[in-house]
């Protein structure tokens, strides 16, 4: 569907890269949770990769790298959802708090 969509080998290690934004009044330290999922709804019930904790200054976007390995447990051939969660545990008060997840499309080879 026009969505980029990157081609990924069981059990390899990859750095991936998403942009985080406060938008809240102040700083905050959260929890921040990577998944990959079989759709493009990235959720806590969803396969866990890695949590890390990260502070976020109020109204700067914060691009964070790191490292992703991917599960042996994967099917080869199917797409997968690589995401991240925000706040995964839902400890800030947010305004809104639907805006707190993003993914990139996976191929398993």
């Amino acid at each position: 569907n026009g969505e980029p969509r990157y081609n990924v080998t069981k059990g390899q290690t990859y750095r991936v890269e998403f942009s985080f934004e406060n938008n809240g009044e102040s700083y905050q330290s959260t929890k921040v949770g990577y998944y990959v999922s079989t759709n493009d709804y990235i959720s806590t019930v969803d396969t866990p990769l890695k949590t890390i904790t990260m502070g976020l200054g109020r109204n700067t976007v914060y691009t964070y790298q790191t490292t992703i390995t991917i599960p042996n447990t994967l099917n080869s051939g199917q797409n997968y959802w690589l995401g991240t969660i925000i706040d995964k545990d839902s400890t800030l008060s947010e305004v809104t708090e639907t805006n707190n997840r993003t993914y990139l499309a996976i191929r398993v080879n």
